[in-house]
């Protein structure tokens, strides 16, 4: 299997979680959107929120 093959499923599996992050940081800070394609900066953000909620 080649690295981007494994990158894009990976990438796939994450989809459900940065909509649910998207959703939560939305609810959070009022935004329309968390940039989209931003992953580290939306990982960033479910990172503050765990710690905020301690989930």
């Amino acid at each position: 299997m080649h690295w981007w093959s494994m990158s894009t499923k990976y990438w796939e599996s994450l989809q459900p979680q940065l909509a649910r992050a998207n959703l939560l940081a939305r609810e959070v800070t009022g935004e329309k959107e968390v940039a989209e394609g931003s992953y580290s900066e939306a990982g960033a953000a479910v990172n503050q929120l765990r710690e905020k909620y301690e989930l």
